[in-house]
């Protein structure tokens, strides 16, 4: 995959730098930063594209990317009833990742769009369902991330798991 640009007058003049735009570009996935490294990165189809806010490329590259820029600062929370609890999500890399939801989630209700700023922490907010029977749950809430492209409309999917103590209202 390669990301390139066609544009004759000075880059200020067709990208606003100061809010986030930027020309395409090719990502090298390359062993090491010599020429040789980088052309048999290129020959072996070890590259992606940043463009706008979206990375395209092969699921095997795009998949750690996501998977090592996120981290569930507290993978463990209580919902007490119909109470509100919150996940912090903390992205280290510097894109935004858009989430949008990828199935029905048993439990809990989730919002069906989050976005994960870059180098921030953002909440996610969830809530049991009426008849969520009381007790301690791994789930796993299905997403789709909207600028992470694998194919033509095919966006990586993800999973973020937790884990939930849900308690009755009548527990003490």
């Amino acid at each position: 995959m390669m990301g390139n640009t066609d544009s004759h007058n000075p880059t200020n003049l067709d990208y606003d730098f100061h809010n986030g735009e930027h020309r395409s570009m090719t990502l090298v996935l390359a062993k090491d930063k010599t020429k040789e490294a980088i052309k048999e990165a290129l020959f072996a189809r070890r590259t992606m594209v940043y463009w706008k806010n979206n990375l395209i490329g092969e699921e095997k590259y795009l998949r750690p990317i996501f998977d090592k820029s996120i981290e569930i600062i507290n993978p463990a929370v209580e919902i007490k009833g119909r109470n509100w609890a919150h996940i912090q999500i903390r992205n280290k890399s510097e894109i935004d990742f858009e989430l949008m939801a990828n199935g029905k989630v048993d439990d809990i209700s989730v919002p069906s769009k989050l976005i994960l700023y870059g180098d921030k922490i953002s909440l996610l907010r969830i809530r049991a369902r009426k008849d969520t029977p009381p007790g301690t749950k791994q789930i796993r809430i299905p997403y789709k991330v909207k600028n992470l492209l694998t194919g033509f409309e095919k966006n990586l999917a993800v999973e973020l798991v937790i884990n939930v103590d849900f308690i009755s209202v009548e527990q003490k």
